[in-house]
């Protein structure tokens, strides 16, 4: 899935049953093979707070896709959920999934991450995690912070 905005992307809240304001890509318990979607957001500036989320998430057999963010300006991730859980940029395979995680690209020109707020890049299962990979553009300048993954529990 790619979404191209001019200015910027913004997701708030957790509505009242608890499903958070996000963009999602889902391999589903039921699946028996095949990988999730890749998603691509091209914006201005990006905003989640108060438990808006970016997931890739596999659940069944099949790898996720990979997140790329390119934010011109920034990229802002804040607050927790009514559900408790972060705002935040998300590539997990869940204990029940068999599969890799498709790793997390960010470039931007700032990036803030407050109260509790996460990039994560993680498998609970049989699979690896993919790579964090974050670029700061700042004007001519620019600098790469790489997370390197660790292996998985055997």
């Amino acid at each position: 899935m790619s979404i191209n905005a001019s200015d910027t992307v913004s997701l708030d809240n957790t509505a009242s049953n608890g499903d958070a304001s996000a963009i999602v890509s889902i391999v589903r318990p039921q699946s028996t093979g095949g990988n999730g979607g890749n998603i691509s957001i091209n914006t201005k500036a990006l905003s989640l707070t108060n438990g808006g989320r970016v997931v890739a998430l596999t659940m069944g057999r099949g790898s996720t896709g990979s997140v790329t963010i390119f934010a011109r300006d920034y990229v802002s991730l804040d607050g927790r959920g009514s559900d408790g859980e972060g705002s935040g940029v998300y590539n997990l395979v869940n204990p029940n999934g068999i599969g890799n995680s498709g790793g997390i690209r960010i470039i931007t020109r700032t990036l803030s991450l407050t109260n509790k707020a996460q990039i994560n890049s993680s498998t609970s299962a049989m699979g690896d995690a993919g790579d964090v990979i974050i670029t700061q553009v700042a004007g001519y300048k620019i600098q790469i912070y790489y997370f390197r993954r660790s292996p998985t529990p055997k």
